[in-house]
């Protein structure tokens, strides 16, 4: 096992979690996303006609 160190752990890799991962990169912040499910999992539990803005 190796030891990684962090600048900023993001807890939760739905939505919220994912766009500021993709923030944190455009500053050059070393992050980790941790999650129980797989990333981007409870996107499918969002209504059908549920949006998500983003820049990209």
């Amino acid at each position: 096992m190796t030891n990684e160190h962090f600048q900023c752990i993001i807890v939760g890799a739905g939505p919220a979690g994912i766009s500021l991962g993709y923030h944190l990169r455009k500053l050059g912040i070393q992050y980790a996303i941790l999650d129980q499910g797989r990333t981007g999992q409870s996107w499918i539990l969002m209504p059908e006609k549920l949006r998500l803005l983003s820049p990209f």
